[in-house]
């Protein structure tokens, strides 16, 4: 049988700082998703619907300063 995620989920940096979270539905992302940087400060945040990036995405510097953003709509940037 297929296993499928489902709920939220963490993954970690190799020191035990959280790296990047979000939820998955039936085995794809969905709703916001973040990644961040060793220190804890956020790389990138976005929104995903069923496995596709939609919307904005943001990205930061090392720092935490916003560093660009850009739209998605069904996975590609436009």
């Amino acid at each position: 049988a297929e296993c499928r995620r489902n709920g939220l989920y963490t993954d970690f940096h190799e020191g035990g700082a959280p790296r990047r979270s979000g939820v998955f539905v039936d085995g794809v992302e969905d709703g916001v998703w973040e990644q961040r940087w060793q220190n804890g400060k956020l790389e990138w945040q976005g929104q995903y619907a069923k496995g596709e990036r939609t919307g904005t995405f943001k990205l930061y510097r090392w720092d935490g300063s916003p560093y660009r953003q850009g739209a998605f709509v069904n996975d590609l940037q436009e």
